[in-house]
């Protein structure tokens, strides 16, 4: 009897570990998911993109005064980013705080949506929490701004969980939700919410259940269309269609991919690790720095695992159900753009999606026997390890930085690296002390966040004004007119910035240096030469 008792006894402890062991993991998902915003509240005036951030910002800012996309201003950004961003500033006054914020409230909403969405397509939390780690250290918090490519992200999601929820209920309402989340995506960000309306209409008359097909189908058609309705109304009074089809889809569509960055590819992210190597980094930091190298290789290899799941699903095509080719349709518009550039920024738009899927085949692929059940549960456990791991060897150095911070009428920026804080630093203050308040400054070379943290708004329609096979000729010639036009008296670039013959011909022509440092250079418009 007292071998009995003993041997239930130990039973009862094993068992009850179990339990503790699997209730825990039931919660690791919500963890992962809170972590990830953690991870961008943690320092959230760290860094600063000039380019990305500023034209997200300006464009806001030029909203909130009145200013109309497409009439008095363009940007290769879509409206609605920049929508949200007037609004911040509204509420909030025309800060980088304000900016911020809308970040985070990105990064709370792809966290949701992301885990939700994961709940209802996975069933073992292991791989749920497969699916939302790559949040933590490849999330906002990996690029912290409040960039349109998060945004679509979040629509997209969103779009997805409508159409889940309206096929699982048999509701029009939420395939209305739906349709309009996938036209708010399109509304972002040109490539990924035209492959997002196109991959939920082939989805909607062929993959939909049967039984409800129709019904979705035209309520996903209303709820798009009331969307588009409501642009409409709000800008061709006040744009030309020419110009809008323009501007919003044929110019960002051939233009962007002649852009030197977006070509450069996965190979620029490992001459980067490279460098990092030859600092001697590994040794005075090697659980971080060999984490990030794990996580830069598994991002590859979760959007190569993704496309190897869709094609064999593709192929198979057995026992699938509607809920595969959802969330395949879903995936289009993630992985697709992928092809164009591999930096691994891009790659890291399109996680949430390529994670989603990789971990619903190592779900599928745990259901064949024992040894797959354990194989997928250790891969599972591997990619938690390195993104969870990589995004929490940062955190420390987060909440511990204390670099020098930038202070701009806009408030406080950083903290930056010391040269680079040092060199903004330098030309914030010579705008002050220059110019007059509310005096126009053309900030180009993608710097438009210039001009918010001066405070200075932009007197030319552009501000994406980058190489010549990016802008094109007749834009450089009308940003030209437009300074003219409003004798424009200064001028901000990067230092030694080309920008092309017509460019760099007009500026030595009619302006001269004013200020310079190892960054930027403030140039002032000569005296008697008031036009060019």
């Amino acid at each position: 009897m007292v071998a009995r008792g003993g041997a239930a006894g130990t039973a009862g402890a094993d068992g009850l570990a179990r339990r503790m062991a699997s209730r825990c993991l039931c919660y690791l998902p919500v963890i992962l998911a809170a972590l990830s915003v953690a991870m961008v509240l943690a320092s959230p005036l760290r860094g600063l993109e000039l380019g990305d951030e500023g034209v997200v910002a300006l464009g806001g800012w030029r909203i909130l005064t009145g200013q109309v996309p497409y009439r008095d201003f363009f940007e290769i950004v879509l409206p609605l980013p920049l929508l949200s961003l007037a609004g911040a500033y509204r509420l909030l006054g025309v800060t980088v705080a304000a900016g911020r914020a809308v970040a985070v409230l990105y990064s709370a909403a792809l966290a949701a949506l992301l885990l939700v969405y994961s709940r209802r397509l996975l069933t073992r939390p292991l791989f749920q929490a497969a699916a939302v780690a790559p949040l933590v250290s490849c999330g906002v918090a990996a690029w912290l701004l409040p960039s349109h490519h998060w945004l679509a992200d979040v629509f997209a999601l969103g779009a997805l969980l409508a159409f889940d929820l309206a096929a699982d209920r048999g509701r029009v309402a939420w395939a209305a939700t739906g349709g309009a989340l996938g036209a708010l995506c399109a509304m972002t960000l040109q490539d990924q919410g035209g492959l997002l309306l196109v991959g939920l209409a082939l989805w909607c008359l062929l993959a939909a259940p049967r039984e409800s097909r129709a019904r979705l189908t035209a309520a996903a058609a209303a709820g798009a269309g009331a969307v588009f309705v409501a642009l409409a109304w709000w800008l061709l009074p006040l744009v030309s269609a020419a110009t809008l089809l323009y501007d919003w889809a044929l110019f960002p569509l051939s233009r962007y991919q002649r852009f030197a960055n977006n070509v450069a590819g996965f190979a620029r992210t490992a001459r980067e690790t490279a460098a990092l190597w030859r600092t001697g980094i590994f040794w005075r930091e090697p659980v971080a720095f060999g984490l990030w190298n794990a996580k830069v290789l598994l991002v590859a290899a979760e959007v190569v695992a993704a496309w190897i799941v869709f094609a064999v699903g593709l192929v198979r095509r057995r026992d699938l159900g509607w809920r595969f080719y959802l969330m395949a349709s879903g995936a289009c518009a993630f992985l697709l753009p992928t092809f164009r550039c591999l930096a691994l920024v891009n790659l890291e738009w399109a996680l949430p999606m390529a994670g989603l899927a990789a971990a619903w085949g190592l779900e599928r692929w745990a259901g064949r026997g024992d040894g797959q059940r354990r194989a997928a549960g250790w891969m599972a456990a591997a990619v938690i390890l390195v993104f969870a791991g990589a995004g929490l060897a940062r955190l420390p150095g987060l909440l511990s930085e204390r670099g020098p911070m930038v202070m701009t009428p806009a408030g406080a920026v950083g903290p930056l690296p010391r040269s680079e804080a040092t060199d903004l630093q330098g030309i914030v203050d010579a705008v002050a002390i220059r110019l007059r308040p509310g005096e126009p400054l053309f900030s180009t070379g993608f710097m438009g966040m210039l001009n918010v943290l001066t405070g200075h708004p932009s007197p030319a329609p552009f501000d994406v004004f980058l190489p010549p096979d990016y802008t094109t000729p007749s834009q450089v010639s009308e940003a030209i007119s437009a300074l003219d036009r409003n004798r424009a008296e200064w001028i901000a670039q990067p230092a030694g910035f080309g920008g092309g013959e017509a460019w760099r011909s007009y500026l030595t022509r009619c302006f001269e240096p004013i200020y310079q440092n190892a960054r930027y250079e403030l140039w002032k418009r000569k005296e008697g030469r008031p036009m060019g």
